[in-house]
């Protein structure tokens, strides 16, 4: 479960996003992306897009964008550690497979 400190950084961070694109933009692309948490350690945002295209749109088009709204933030020099629902599938079958 994610902190309410998480929350409000995803929040802001869309908020910083937002001001930056044109409504459909935004609504396209940062919409469908669920944020799953931060791992300090590592400085990294886990973002879980819908699918691949989604992911690698954002990744392509919107890497400096994503940079300068980290910043606004205080979230300099974290990086995006991005999930894809198939991803999550694999993991769940793999560990279905695996002898008790």
């Amino acid at each position: 479960m994610m902190s309410l400190v998480e929350t409000n950084l995803w929040d802001s961070f869309l908020r910083a996003i937002k001001t930056k694109l044109q409504g459909e933009s935004f609504e396209t692309w940062f919409d469908p992306i669920r944020f799953e948490g931060i791992d300090s350690s590592r400085r990294l945002i886990r973002l879980r897009a819908p699918n691949q295209v989604v992911r690698d749109w954002v990744q392509v088009n919107y890497a400096n964008l994503i940079d300068q709204s980290f910043g606004e933030v205080s979230l300099d020099g974290y990086s995006v550690d991005w999930r894809l629902p198939e991803e999550t599938l694999k993991s769940e079958l793999s560990l279905r497979r695996l002898p008790s």
